[in-house]
């Protein structure tokens, strides 16, 4: 159903002078800047659409553009000025008519007499009448109306008069309204023509254009971090940029001018204020404006935020959307549902709030509001507002609560840049804030920052000395300076100091004050011994962490002490015993599960457990795997923990010659991307190398090439152990590409190395590739004192895997009898179980579901896995399993398993 005009009748004669000047076309300023991006006016799109709309705040430049593009133009045009007296039908009527008239003369005459003579029924008759006329009279040439400041026009009957106007107005005519306030322009009020539609949004000012104007300004040239600094004070505001370089004559004055707002910014120009004021203040509703300064001090708007700060009766629905329809509002970026005002008209608020409401009163509402953001939009939020009002000490309260966050998922960037937010005094005075950001800017690689920071955290510590004697100290305190002591132990590691006398100190400070949770004490001295080698030594000390960790419930120290414990096995071998142990923590962690760390340190577990697996050649559930890998990455663990994951899996898919799949790890450990400090901490091979390894198995000879060629330019005459990962690749590629003698003489280094640091997984690929290439070179001279060197060490370490993977990467050693048998060969590890040969005859017999039980163990079925193959409960499970261990005498699964084989209690029902 069509909308009608208005019926309201126009009553009495109508004998008004028209005033000339509301016709004039207002002039341009010679320091305006062309937005010839915005065509407003071509002749195409005035055919195209009926009506073109600019709504925007006071002083974006509406009319000024508008008149700019017009005189630009070779259009036909008239302009019309509105103002509140144009708000009676018949005054309005009859300049809207007369400026058709000056378009298209001779138009509107019959409806003009009619108006004068007051002899129109309705304002239905008047828009018929004129929009036949412009029927008759359109031609070819198009003619455009603007009806400036349209946002004074306030009544019904006038607003659907245009409406009804633009629906029926003929192709050759457009109408061009510019008003401060939004305005509807659905197709069921403007008809099916389009409307093009700019808002503030498109007519703001870019930086570039504020650099263009500035130069004009001052006759001089301006840089671009000055119009972006002018460009983020004023969003593009064209009043704003005007009234900034005010009664500025440089631009070096101007640059001072930003500085001073920018640290006070209470200071803004008072030109700019009293524009505020009279262009946007001035025009509200008394009970906007008194609510105004309080909306004013909040981050954001929104219905609820409103109510629950600020409270009292006012409807605040309305108000927001009175204050959007004004275009004061824009929606904020990250929720289209709350709205904010526009920077330069809020820090216009800001100042106004600070001179007219009570200092108590403003506190009151920024601290409930930081409140409200703790409590609804989380911490991060309420940080940043807090910075943004300098309330310090509400600041270090949210950060202090965040940095833990962001440390344990590895993101010391954002730590780094939190921190920094603060003044430094902030920073000095609190070592729980110092300790955080002393461990970000370790792992960034700012060290000479770092050690600066050390020192007055140093400074803290000798004042808490000073204050109290240590048998006093809160458990708080203990913890603080534990891990301050911790940090400064990570400190010199990564600055390249490798020595235990920090850790050792640490160890004594922690026993004086009887810290009563040593999981992170033995962790860092476990740290120290794997970096100096001691890995005998280390191993002994990542088990403690872990038990403490357990006793503590500290998942997150767990989570490092399993990683590190399970590294430590792969070098030294003992691949066997860290499975047991392994598998105690998964059964703690199986039964516990309360939170999410602890949920993702089973899953580091779990990965660590597979990775020894894998060591062993024993099965291994790799989709189950990926299923806890894409949890794993998603989850709370640190870079750390989701490296180690993503590394193991790549490997896993590239010996499964599921390649694919290993470049898509690969990738994601790309994408992770972390220091090559973390890489050596590890001894991992770095990520190119990684991208070789997966290139020699997808056959990819030139790639493997350049790596190679640019590890050679890189290459130092000496090599260190934490060059080990990436040399040993070196190695298999020399021998992939066919130069054995090259991989001859680094595999031999290399194996030197690696023994002298105990690092019997990497000395035995070491050992391999060097009998790989010796026989390549010597043809099928096998020298027994290199392969006796091989199977020793796979009988010391467990690495039965290696074999098959070894004999598919150097298939000359496949005719090697001793290398192909040494698995078989291998004597059975019983340092973890002591079988008594009479123990079989006098056990009590397993039941038929007890040896399925257990049969389905050996096959490396999880405890859930078993359940769903026999049809029966976890619980179920985990009760025959105790009553397994309770018939063999072992504790555990990997026990059981190694005495079950040993007492032929497998093979009897294979």
């Amino acid at each position: 159903m069509p909308i009608v005009a208005g019926t309201r009748p126009v009553k009495g004669k109508c004998r008004i002078m028209l005033i000339k000047s509301k016709f004039f076309t207002p002039k341009t300023k010679a320091e305006w800047i062309s937005r010839d991006h915005l065509s407003l006016l071509d002749e195409c799109s005035i055919r195209d659409a009926n009506l073109t709309v600019l709504h925007a705040p006071a002083g974006y430049g509406k009319t000024t553009l508008v008149a700019q593009q017009l005189q630009q133009s070779e259009l036909d045009y008239v302009w019309l000025t509105l103002d509140v007296h144009d708000n009676h039908p018949a005054r309005f009527w009859r300049y809207f008519i007369a400026a058709f008239q000056k378009l298209a003369p001779g138009v509107g005459e019959f409806a003009q007499q009619k108006l004068r003579e007051g002899q129109f029924s309705s304002i239905d008759d008047i828009v018929s009448s004129l929009v036949n006329d412009l029927i008759e009279r359109s031609g070819s040439r198009p003619g455009v109306l603007v009806l400036d400041d349209f946002h004074l026009i306030t009544d019904p009957d006038i607003v659907l008069g245009v409406q009804h106007c633009v629906r029926y107005l003929p192709e050759s005519f457009h109408i061009l309204i510019v008003s401060r306030t939004e305005i509807n322009v659905s197709r069921q009020r403007y008809g099916e023509r389009p409307v093009r539609v700019y808002a503030f949004s498109d007519l703001k000012l870019t930086a570039t254009q504020i650099q263009l104007m500035l130069c004009k300004r001052f006759a001089e040239a301006v840089g671009e971090h000055v119009a972006e600094a002018v460009f983020n004070l004023t969003d593009g505001w064209v009043v704003g940029v005007q009234l900034l370089c005010m009664q500025l004559s440089s631009v070096e004055h101007l640059q001072s001018h930003i500085n001073s707002i920018a640290n006070s910014p209470a200071r803004l120009p008072e030109q700019v204020v009293g524009y505020f004021i009279r262009e946007v203040i001035n025009d509200l509703e008394p009970w906007e404006q008194s609510s105004l300064l309080s909306l004013g001090l909040l981050p954001k708007l929104s219905i609820d935020l409103c109510q629950n700060v600020l409270g009292g009766t006012v409807d605040y629905g309305s108000l927001l959307q009175r204050l959007e329809s004004k275009a004061l509002l824009t929606a904020t970026e990250d929720r289209h549902t709350e709205l904010r005002f526009h920077d330069l008209f809020r820090n216009v608020l800001l100042e106004l709030a600070q001179q007219r409401l009570p200092a108590e009163a403003i506190v009151q509402v920024q601290h409930r509001a930081i409140q409200y953001l703790q409590q609804y939009d989380g911490l991060e939020a309420a940080f940043y507002y807090a910075i943004e009002i300098q309330q310090w000490s509400e600041a270090c309260d949210c950060l202090q609560s965040m940095l833990l966050s962001y440390r344990r998922q590895g993101d010391f960037l954002r730590v780094s840049e939190c921190v920094e937010r603060l003044p430094n005094d902030y920073i000095e005075s609190s070592l729980s804030i110092l300790i955080h950001y002393c461990w970000s800017l370790a792992n960034l690689g700012h060290f000479q920052l770092m050690h600066l920071f050390l020192d007055k955290g140093s400074l803290i510590v000798e004042s808490m000395h000073a204050r109290l004697p240590l048998d006093q100290w809160s458990l708080e305190d203990k913890e603080l300076v534990v891990e301050f002591m911790t940090t400064v132990a990570l400190a010199q590691r990564l600055s390249g100091y490798l020595g235990s006398e920090y850790s050792q100190a640490l160890w004594g400070f922690a026993r004086q004050i009887d810290y009563p949770r040593l999981s992170k004490v033995n962790l860092e001295q476990g740290m120290d011994a794997f970096l100096l080698g001691e890995l005998d030594r280390a191993a002994i000390l990542f088990e403690r962490s872990m038990d403490c960790a357990v006793n503590d419930k500290e998942p997150y120290a767990l989570m490092v002490a399993v990683s590190f414990f399970y590294l430590t096995a792969l070098q030294t071998g003992q691949l066997q015993s860290a499975m047991a142990k392994l598998e105690l923590m998964q059964q703690w962690l199986g039964v516990t599960h309360e939170h999410q760390h602890e949920f993702v340190s089973a899953m580091v577990v779990d990965f660590c457990l597979a990775g020894l697996r894998y060591e062993l050649g024993l099965p291994i559930d790799r989709e189950r795997l990926q299923r806890q890998l894409s949890l794993l990455t998603g989850a709370h663990a640190n870079h750390h923990m989701k490296w180690l994951s993503l590394d193991f899996y790549t490997k896993l898919c590239m010996k499964d010659a599921d390649y694919p799949a290993a470049a898509e790890s690969l990738q994601k450990l790309i994408e992770l991307d972390r220091s090559a400090r973390f890489r050596i901490r590890m001894g991992a091979p770095s990520l190119s190398a990684l991208t070789a390894e997966l290139a020699m198995h997808t056959g990819d000879r030139v790639a493997v090439n350049q790596w190679a060629r640019s590890l050679e330019h890189s290459e130092s005459p000496m090599i260190s152990y934490d060059q080990v990962p990436d040399r040993l690749l070196l190695a298999r590629a020399y021998y992939y590409l066919g130069v054995y003698e090259k991989a001859y003489h680094l595999a031999e280094e290399l194996f030197g190395l690696c023994v002298s640091h105990q690092r019997n997984g990497h000395a035995l690929m070491a050992s391999c590739i060097s009998l790989a290439s010796y026989l390549a070179l010597q043809g099928d001279v096998v020298v027994d004192e290199k392969v006796d060197r091989i199977v020793r060490l796979i009988q010391q370490t467990q690495f039965h895997r290696y074999i098959d993977e070894l004999m598919q990467a150097f298939p000359v050693l496949c005719s090697i009898s001793e290398l192909a048998s040494s698995r078989v060969t291998a004597p059975p590890h019983t340092d973890l179980v002591a079988v008594d040969t009479d123990v079989k005859s006098v056990m009590e017999p397993l039941s038929l579901r007890e040896r399925e039980v257990l049969r389905a163990a050996a096959q490396g079925l999880s405890n859930g896995d078993i359940a769903d193959r026999l049809y029966i409960s976890i619980n179920t499970v985990k009760t025959h399993l105790k009553k397994i261990y309770g018939k063999i005498e072992v504790s555990n699964r990997t026990q059981a398993l190694r005495k079950a084989h040993l007492l032929g209690i497998l093979e009897e029902f294979d």
